[in-house]
């Protein structure tokens, strides 16, 4: 399966990660500005702990029940119900994790912020909302191109909009991380992504066949989504030592589907149609 602990360990790490790119820089390294995420711990702690909870589901299944509902099931390779934050919430706030609450916060004020923190989040990872996407890429122009940089923002607005957008890239990195990393995990993740899709194609829980276009689809989202998020993490520049890291792998791995990915996929859908298991 894709969506289960493992995966959303996976993905806390890769979060986890990427926040200590802009946190533990060396330092010989130049001291570039991480618009005040760098000071901030509760940004990194809720940063980690969105990516770990961000696909909470309320049975303790897969999300394949939730695929049927998606607009675009390839794109959607991180599934976010709206109840995934709402329970997640819930179940900080019963009694037995009252020690864990005192850690996160000491009042009120740093309990709204964390909330906050984790809405937006959670909110970032949902990457098949076209209203939310050109909200996102308005900000990133405004914020890092220079043709359309805004100069009515006083500097701490300015700050404050870069780190929401860093925390969003880092998010949006994070949940679809094993596409900017080595090959090995690209197809351990792609494979359990397709078998998880497949089987609710199979039991009836989605109309959409996976293994149609799910060469091609993989591409596009190389192209569309992958790509353009590396780009966007080595402009933005506070990320020490991986600004070109992430690209690199992308780039390599589209390379290298597009020479395997037909045989690939033949391969994965053999293996299913054998075992009759999810991986």
């Amino acid at each position: 399966a894709f969506h289960n602990f493992e995966h959303a360990s996976h993905v806390a790490m890769t979060a986890n990660n990427l926040m200590k790119r802009i946190t533990e820089r060396d330092k010989d390294e130049p001291r570039t500005s991480t618009f005040g995420i760098r000071s901030d711990p509760l940004s990194h702690f809720a940063v980690v702990f969105s990516a770990l909870v961000h696909d909470v589901n309320p049975t303790g299944s897969t999300n394949g029940q939730a695929t049927s509902e998606r607009k675009d099931s390839q794109r959607a390779v991180i599934s976010n119900a709206p109840s995934s934050m709402e329970l997640t919430w819930e179940l900080l706030m019963q009694p037995r994790y009252k020690h864990l609450r005192s850690c996160i916060y000491a009042d009120a004020f740093e309990r709204d912020r964390f909330r906050q923190f984790l809405v937006n989040c959670v909110k970032a990872t949902d990457i098949t909302d076209m209203e939310l996407r050109a909200i996102r890429k308005k900000r990133w122009n405004a914020s890092f191109n220079a043709s359309m940089t805004s100069t009515s923002l006083t500097p701490q607005e300015v700050n404050s909009r870069k780190a929401t957008i860093v925390i969003e890239l880092i998010m949006q990195t994070a949940s679809a991380a094993h596409y900017s990393q080595h090959w090995e995990m690209y197809c351990k993740w792609n494979e359990s992504l397709f078998t998880e899709m497949y089987q609710a194609y199979r039991e009836g829980t989605s109309d959409r066949d996976p293994s149609v276009n799910w060469f091609e689809n993989e591409i596009l989202f190389f192209d569309n989504h992958v790509i353009p998020l590396a780009k966007m993490i080595k402009v933005c520049g506070v990320f020490a030592g991986c600004n070109e890291e992430n690209l690199t792998y992308a780039l390599q791995n589209k390379k290298e589907w597009e020479m395997k990915g037909k045989d690939l996929c033949e391969e994965m859908l053999a293996k299913i149609e054998k075992n009759g298991t999810m991986v």
